[in-house]
């Protein structure tokens, strides 16, 4: 006889499955911003739905990504890691803006090693706290 052992586990149900964490749709879109700082001409598709005489339809639209960098005053690129279309992840607290060099090539290794710390599970709660600001914002 097999000695029965309980535990509270449950499976993931199906939509936790399909649903990609925010480490994920960060790195993606940090991988949007790399591509379009290389290819002024990089556009990203996205799904839309138009309306039209039977109801909504899905349409397909290529547009370039909303840039997350800008030349200062100073000559100086600064760069904010958005999270979403307006949520801002401030990886230090109080300071969302990342120096990010004199040229765009010192914006691509930010970016870069911005990516490769989140990889690593460095801005975990800063994610998670920019991710909940998000969520609250669309439900209320």
């Amino acid at each position: 006889m097999v000695a029965l052992k309980f535990c509270d586990v449950q499976p993931r149900k199906a939509i936790e499955a399909r649903r990609r964490s925010p480490q994920d749709i960060l790195l993606d879109a940090i991988g949007h911003q790399i591509a379009f700082l290389k290819d002024t001409s990089y556009v990203v598709e996205r799904v839309r739905y138009a309306k039209t005489e039977d109801g909504y339809k899905r349409a397909a639209v290529a547009k370039p990504p909303r840039k997350w960098w800008w030349k200062g005053e100073d000559g100086q690129f600064y760069v904010q890691i958005h999270l979403g279309s307006s949520t801002i992840v401030e990886l230090e607290k109080g300071k969302p803006t990342l120096a990010s060099g004199k040229s765009e090539k010192d914006v691509i290794a930010v970016l870069e090693q911005v990516a490769a710390m989140i990889r690593d599970g460095k801005f975990a709660d800063a994610i998670a706290e920019a991710h909940t600001k998000m969520r609250r914002r669309k439900v209320g």
